[in-house]
């Protein structure tokens, strides 16, 4: 090489030098606007197919794991559709607790709501922890459904307007024409999600569907995942029946059971535990007794005399309010039973009898007692919204009214005055004496379904759903060919836009122990011999007897993350289990995982230490400290960032860790249950333990 080649080559090599170093100090000079969302690689995997044709999952490898905040996917309209789009958003802590994100870096994002046999828009928005967020838009293809009921063949008596004013744009329709009930429809006609467990009683609730099966309750996630909630067998359910809706903390039901036909209404909390129980021949009866009257030619147990069909929760006077198809509407007190007041046609037979006549509201002039009805609801202004048949009783004598047309009623209830008036009818020249709905979504926004239009005993019968918009207009009027009540038995409007999927907090868990027992919506409870739990003047109050080995605990009914969340409680006087002295006497409270590890972490007092234990695999570590009662007054379990501390506080404003920097979570945190309690392992005894509340 000569020496000019060299010379040139030396001189190029050093202006690079330079302009690297002068960028390099150039971008070193310049703040750092790099965000989540640009470190972030999520790399797409595949698509795999759902359950039903309406969901299909997409399946990415991301890297770093840990900065999905949450992922949100909607699903564009088709041309032309003024309906709004299906969207959810999974936070991270929902996707962790169904298996869906995972510590490898997988990440599975079912999408819901898909059209069939069509090509879908779908946008994922990706939400990182500092909030900054990207988008990525897929083409997903959908199969054709084959739909046993045909729904793709309805007549349009009204096609979907494009009038903007309707607040829904999806329904729930509940059927007995295939397997898959129920089916969700868009306001232009398009199914967009199904059922896939084979039952039809059913429910939207908790972004969930629950559906009876048998004597089984079970849960249909949107994903199509299906899972038992609980089996009532062992109670003598024979099987569930007509129509699941929202109560006081969870489900109204109707059961059958080995005693008593279409006359016992439950309210089931959503994990499935019975919260209360109502047995109408049984209400019934004892009023007519109490009133005067012999109820054996009325109440016939075994028989189909009430044919219960439908239920709502009243909060206004905390009231349960039921439909019997062959007599009224009436309603009881939630908590006793007793009844208030009954609604109906006073030429029934329920009528002659002075007992229940005493009950009766006077429909004001103008307006009319329900015959028939189906689809009791309670709207957002405390009014009575049913479904009224107008077909008369078939069991009693005399079986009263028969309308020959049907037509959804509101009413207005004015107990004081013990009268009921008619504030809206929608009436058209339509016969479905049997099965239909009528319900309310935002002010004056109808969905009716004549679930048999034209009678049940014409061979020529539909089921036909309308949307009514505020000025009464209505936006569509579909109609299907059904056999029986089987094409559309009810429908309800449900929203599937910008649904959010989450789990609850332990934060979100808060009792102050001031109602009359124990909350059994909030809490399970166990009890040893010798031990007892109950509230007592708003204290929670754990009770043992001397040399009782043993326990007494309250374990949380539903699961809850923990996941960036905490827990406190606020203890009362413990009884002999914080002096020192007393070796077996315990106090504790734990988290307790229930992905099926076993593990948990717990604070706990006993014999003038307070411990921070963690249990995995069958083995506890334990570190300790003095207990000091002035100093630790409230005990708290916090979960940060894959971490768990272990903290006491005095006021439950400055707290301090039993463990400096805590302890590497044991378990996923996604899924856990809380449980506090008090016992002794020996000959000593607990004395009264008693707690102020948790979370305060």
């Amino acid at each position: 090489m000569n020496y000019k080649l060299n010379h040139n080559l030396h001189n190029a090599g050093l202006v690079r030098a330079i302009v690297v170093a002068a960028t390099t100090l150039v971008l070193s000079l310049q703040p750092s606007n790099a965000t989540q969302a640009d470190d972030t690689r999520i790399a797409f995997v595949s698509k795999t197919a759902g359950p039903t044709p309406f969901i299909k999952n997409l399946n990415f490898q991301v890297n770093p794991i840990a900065n999905i905040k949450s992922v949100q996917f909607t699903i564009q309209p088709k041309v032309g559709s003024v309906t709004r789009p299906i969207s959810a958003t999974y936070s991270s802590t929902y996707l962790s607790s169904r298996g869906y994100l995972r510590t490898d870096g997988s990440m599975k994002i079912p999408v819901f709501g898909l059209y069939d046999g069509f090509t879908n828009s779908v946008t994922l928005k990706y939400v990182f922890r500092d909030d900054s967020s990207k988008r990525r838009v897929f083409s997903v293809v959908a199969p054709a459904f084959r739909d046993p009921c045909h729904y793709n063949q309805r007549i349009e008596v009204l096609p979907r307007t494009a009038s903007t004013r309707l607040s829904y744009d999806f329904m729930l329709l509940k059927n007995g024409c295939g397997e898959n009930s129920p089916t969700v429809m868009d306001t232009d006609g398009a199914r967009r999600w199904v059922g896939s467990a084979g039952a039809s009683t059913s429910a939207f609730i908790d972004n969930a569907i629950y559906i009876a099966y048998g004597t089984q309750l079970l849960r249909i996630e949107l994903d199509g995942a299906v899972s038992l909630v609980a089996d009532y067998n062992n109670m003598g359910v024979l099987y569930f029946h007509h129509n699941m809706d929202p109560g006081k903390f969870g489900l109204l039901v109707e059961v059958d059971t080995r005693t008593d036909k279409e006359s016992i209404i439950m309210e089931l909390g959503l994990n499935g535990h019975v919260l209360k129980q109502w047995n109408m021949a049984l209400s019934i009866a004892s009023a007519m007794r109490a009133g005067g009257d012999d109820p054996s030619g009325f109440v016939w147990r075994g028989h189909d005399w009430f044919h219960a069909n439908a239920a709502t929760y009243r909060a206004s006077d905390n009231s349960v309010i039921i439909s019997s198809r062959e007599n009224f509407v009436i309603a009881l007190d939630w908590s006793t039973g007793v009844i208030k007041w009954i609604l109906g046609d006073p030429t029934k037979a329920w009528y002659q009898y002075p007992s229940l006549r005493a009950y009766a509201l006077n429909v004001r002039s103008g307006g009319l007692a329900p015959i028939g009805q189906h689809a009791v609801s309670i709207t957002y202004n405390d009014k009575l919204l049913l479904f009224d048949n107008g077909l008369h009783s078939w069991y009693h004598n005399p079986p009263g009214n028969n309308r020959h047309y049907a037509a959804p009623r509101k009413y207005s209830l004015d107990l004081t005055n013990h009268a009921a008036t008619e504030i809206y009818r929608y009436t058209r020249s339509i016969v479905s004496d049997i099965c239909s709905s009528v319900y309310e979504d935002a002010p004056d926004n109808y969905l009716v379904d004549y679930a048999i239009a034209g009678g049940f005993q014409s061979r020529n019968a539909f089921a036909e759903i309308v949307g009514l918009q505020p000025d009464g207009a209505r936006v569509f009027d579909y109609k299907f060919a059904t056999n029986a009540c089987e094409e559309i038995f009810n429908a309800i409007p449900v929203h599937f836009e910008r649904l959010t999927m989450n789990i609850a907090t332990v934060q979100s868990l808060v009792d102050d122990f001031t109602s009359a027992s124990i909350d059994t919506t909030k809490w399970t409870t166990f009890a040893n011999s010798g031990y007892s739990l109950s509230n007592v003047s708003g204290q929670l109050k754990i009770a043992g007897s001397a040399g009782a080995a043993g326990y007494a605990a309250i374990t949380s009914l539903n699961t809850y993350s923990a996941t960036s969340s905490q827990i406190v409680v606020d203890l009362g006087p413990l009884g002999k289990v914080g002096p020192a002295g007393h070796t077996y006497p315990w106090f504790w409270m734990k988290l307790k995982d229930q992905s099926g590890t076993g593990n948990s972490v717990e604070v706990s007092v006993n014999n003038g230490f307070l411990h921070a234990k963690r249990y995995i695999g069958g083995s506890w570590s334990d570190t300790s400290v003095t207990w000091i009662t002035t100093m630790m007054k409230y005990l708290k379990i916090k979960e940060a960032a894959g971490t768990t501390y272990f903290q006491y506080s005095q006021d439950n404003s400055t707290y301090i860790d039993v463990i400096a920097g805590g302890l590497t979570n044991p378990m996923l945190m996604t899924q856990v249950k809380v449980e506090i309690g008090a016992g002794q392992w020996g000959t000593d005894n607990i004395g009264n333990v008693f707690l102020n509340g948790v979370n305060p």
